[in-house]
């Protein structure tokens, strides 16, 4: 096996050797975050000229769509674990066994979106709230991907693998790609421009579709290639229960964590829809505000997250200690920016979005009350994350329960139903559930039993 050379190791001993090596994962992390985002701002944008209506089916789909997308990262948490620690004690061998499985699991969490998603999800959206002819085309936008789920869930799984052996820039180039073509291909599509069919929100979800498929082979291509540190070779392709079950048991919690995140994003939104589409409109576009202000959060989070397993692979938990805290002062600092911003230009930012007046008006109060806890956001997802890479994803999924479904879920009912504050009072309960979630985060990652985590 491969050790690191001296001239080669990185220099966990300071603050720059550090903050170095975070950055170099961290950026291109940020870069696939950003593109990410402009994959979906694009199809926001595009979507938006057609109607608030169309606005409001594409929020629809997307919350539902984040329910899936969470849980398939959080199921990959388990196998990021793994992976991270393989790295750090040399194990390559462990580390593509490790992968393959992943994969595994991945073509039959495929198959289940495939089947129940396509024949079931209208009806689930009118169920939630929406109004009738909204639902139909957020199901339309919804049945062409879950058709082609398999493409999304590879994706997002070989990518999580490359990132936790370290290898960023594979998963960088796929992203890369996926956006430009989707780039290319939206307007195409959803207006009928020369040859293409005018297909509206369809459109869209083809784009998203063929742009992943490109994406997907790319990130495939790599780890079947032999020529990376992390590789699926025939030899690893062979089941074993012990292994899946290690990846499942650090994955569940993670998978049941961020979907219960994500699906609160969905209760959200049903209670917010009670409002109008308008509202439901608002709310989609604060959301995508929110990703862009936390895109390099991401990033930071993730790499800390890959840093720290692998750190503890290496029996450094003083180390891995170190670049959880010092990613998350950076985070904290890039989200007290972003919270500056959008209370000082908030027209601005959701004009790029909308020109419905009312709607920005809507978006505009989202923002001046959730801004109020972006530092902590901020903080908390690095620690979060942090701890997901030690393998202790058990305590943030309660965190995440308790916060979220037992503290901001009936805070919104409450503050709309009883105290008849109208959808502002959703966006109260948003920023004290989530401010709440980080503030717990933070103060259990600081008790550092997670340095010595077994998995």
């Amino acid at each position: 096996m491969k050790i690191e050379t001296v001239k080669n190791k990185r220099d966990f001993s300071n603050f720059k050797g550090i903050s170095k090596s975070i950055f170099k994962i961290a950026l291109p992390i940020m870069l696939c975050h950003i593109l990410q985002v402009l994959f979906n701002v694009v199809d926001m944008v595009w979507i938006g000229k057609l109607g608030a209506e169309y606005t409001a089916a594409l929020s629809w789909a997307g919350n539902v769509l984040m329910v899936l997308v969470t849980f398939i990262v959080g199921l990959s948490t388990g196998a990021v674990a793994i992976i991270t620690r393989n790295i750090g004690a040399h194990e390559y061998e462990e580390a593509g066994r490790a992968a393959f499985h992943t994969l595994v699991l991945g073509f039959f969490i495929a198959l289940f979106i495939s089947v129940l998603g396509y024949y079931f999800i209208e009806d689930l959206i009118v169920s939630l709230g929406a109004e009738v002819y909204v639902a139909k085309m957020a199901a339309d936008y919804l049945k062409i991907i879950f058709l082609f789920s398999s493409v999304m869930v590879f994706m997002f799984l070989a990518s999580a693998v490359l990132y936790g052996s370290g290898n960023m820039r594979i998963p960088t180039k796929a992203v890369i790609y996926a956006t430009i073509i989707n780039l290319i291909l939206d307007p195409l599509l959803i207006f009928g421009v020369g040859f293409f069919p005018r297909m509206e929100i369809k459109g869209a979800a083809l784009a998203t579709v063929l742009a992943r498929t490109v994406g997907m082979f790319i990130c495939m291509y790599a780890l079947f290639n032999g020529k990376n540190k992390i590789k699926i070779i025939p030899q690893y392709m062979k089941i074993n229960l012990k292994i899946m079950s290690r990846i499942l048991k650090i994955g569940i919690p993670g998978a049941l964590q961020t979907t219960m995140r994500s699906s609160v994003g969905l209760a959200m939104v049903v209670i917010v829809g009670t409002f109008g589409f308008k509202c439901v409109a608002a709310y989609g576009i604060g959301l995508k505000l929110l990703s862009m202000a936390m895109m390099s959060g991401f990033g930071l989070a993730a790499a800390s997250s890959i840093l720290v397993g692998q750190r503890l692979g290496a029996k450094e938990p003083k180390n891995a200690l170190n670049i959880a805290l010092i990613s998350a002062g950076y985070n904290a600092l890039i989200m007290a920016v972003f919270a500056v911003l959008f209370v000082s230009f908030p027209y601005a930012w959701v004009r790029l979005f909308t020109r419905d007046l009312e709607v920005i008006g809507i978006c505009t109060e989202y923002l001046s009350i959730t801004v109020v806890s972006y530092v902590f956001i901020g903080i908390g997802l690095v620690f979060g994350k942090s701890l997901n890479g030690a393998g202790d994803t058990s305590s943030t999924m309660f965190l995440t329960l308790i916060c979220l479904w037992i503290i901001q879920v009936p805070l919104a009912l409450f503050y709309t139903m009883f105290w008849g504050m109208g959808v502002a009072g959703v966006w109260w309960a948003i920023m004290i559930a989530t401010f709440l979630q980080s503030l717990s985060t933070i103060m259990w990652f600081t008790q550092g039993k997670w340095q010595t985590k077994k998995i």
